[in-house]
């Protein structure tokens, strides 16, 4: 699949169309869409995708203006395009040192179109007087060199009216977005993760009201028994023994969450009846082969901590494949 970068203008502006990033990139995985991240709350996502620029930037923009409420358009560049931005920068060295010298902010910045702009609108923007501010068009992309500050840049408010939807950056987010993009590129040729690193990397990308606990929890499981192991399915960390999932997260809530005890996808037989007396109680049984444990703060992990251990030993020892039928 092909790495994308989504770039949405106006957002987080002066307290203006206001999106969490954690909302954004729950809204673009929704879609579909694969490995998806943020970088700080401008609006920049780095995601995966087969589909075509056209159809994502519309699907984006659409499940946007749904969720959100707002009009918000967006750039999409691959990262071939993006490495391009960098390795084809127009100015020196020397010319940028000198307009930062002057700046009173950031001096490099790309403003990128959806469109490369009509010709007959470059040349008026030629003929503008913007003192010392320099640019430079390639395409569909406009590198932007100011001596004082964007903000106060007639420059930068000419190029806004070129009759294209666009959006700005400045180099040293672009350059960063690039970095993203080359380890996300790295990732996915370096070798499998092994279940546990799976894990650990989900651990460490979850955002949940809960995550100590969960963490808790999970700890304790590993610890009930030396044959467990983990690795991630169903899009939650689960924890196999005879290479069989046995237990899993669910934690599509928000304050709480659960472990469901399941058989497997290889279990023959399924009974009715529960698999054993669970004399602790912790069990609420939705099926006899079929049980959830519901933790709500880190108070009730560890006052369930004995009790899960020990049936998390009796279901591992109730569902040993060499007892099934």
């Amino acid at each position: 699949m092909t790495i994308h970068i989504a770039l949405l203008r106006g957002i987080n502006v002066g307290g203006k169309n206001k999106i969490k990033m954690a909302d954004l990139r729950k809204t673009l995985e929704s879609l579909g869409l694969a490995r998806v991240q943020t970088y700080i709350q401008s609006g920049n996502i780095l995601f995966e995708s087969d589909e075509e620029e056209a159809t994502l930037r519309q699907r984006i923009e659409q499940e946007i203006e749904k969720v959100f409420g707002l009009s918000i358009a967006v750039i999409i560049r691959t990262s071939a395009e993006l490495n391009n931005i960098v390795e084809s920068r127009p100015f020196s060295d020397k010319q940028i040192a000198e307009a930062e010298a002057s700046s009173e902010g950031e001096s490099l910045y790309v403003s990128m179109l959806l469109e490369e702009p009509h010709m007959e609108r470059i040349e008026q923007l030629r003929a503008y007087d913007f003192k010392e501010d320099q640019f430079h068009v390639a395409g569909r992309d406009i590198y932007l060199l100011f001596h004082q500050s964007i903000r106060h840049s007639k420059l930068a408010a000419q190029v806004d009216k070129l009759g294209v939807p666009t959006t700005t950056r400045n180099w040293k987010t672009i350059s960063k977005l690039v970095a993203l993009s080359d380890e996300m590129a790295d990732r996915k040729k370096s070798p499998k993760l092994s279940g546990h690193e799976q894990v650990v990397e989900y651990m460490n990308n979850l955002e949940h009201p809960l995550k100590q606990e969960i963490a808790e929890v999970r700890k304790i499981i590993l610890s009930a028994n030396e044959h467990i192991s983990e690795h991630i399915k169903w899009n939650a960390p689960s924890f196999c023994y005879q290479n069989e999932d046995r237990v899993t997260f669910n934690l599509h809530g928000k304050d709480s969450f659960r472990l469901v005890f399941h058989c497997g996808s290889k279990v023959k037989k399924i009974t009715k009846e529960p698999l054993f007396k669970d004399t602790t109680g912790l069990l609420e049984w939705v099926a006899g082969d079929r049980a959830i444990v519901t933790f709500t703060d880190m108070n009730d992990v560890h006052a369930k901590k004995e009790k899960l251990i020990e049936v998390m030993n009796r279901w591992l020892e109730a569902t040993r494949s060499d007892l099934a039928d």
